[in-house]
């Protein structure tokens, strides 16, 4: 199975765009395990049947999506699109701006 920047990139966007999904912007762990969840379907094993060993496995064999290809591809897609942006996105924004007017500078 290969697993490239731009399917990461594709999937991470149709769960970010998934209106029962909106809780996987703001919360990088469970938008990987959700990734993860359907990496292990795409290679016809059952989740719910699998052992922490084999998980571990596939894991350290690549099998699973890259944790930092699934952050990278979630803050650049929410960069990109308005749409995808959640709660914390804005908070965090706030608060550089709110940062850089105590320091005296100006965005």
């Amino acid at each position: 199975m290969g697993l490239n920047i731009k399917n990461v990139s594709e999937r991470v966007k149709d769960l970010l765009q998934n209106p029962r999904k909106e809780h996987l912007r703001d919360d990088d762990k469970r938008l990987l395990a959700t990734v993860w969840w359907y990496d292990i379907i795409n290679q016809n094993i059952n989740p719910e049947e699998l052992s922490a060993k084999d998980f571990l496995f596939l894991l350290s064999k690549g099998k699973l999506t890259s944790p930092e290809s699934v952050r990278r591809s979630r803050a650049k897609l929410q960069e990109e699109y308005e749409s995808l942006r959640g709660e914390k996105y804005y908070k965090r924004k706030k608060q550089a701006q709110e940062v850089q007017t105590e320091l005296g500078y100006n965005i």
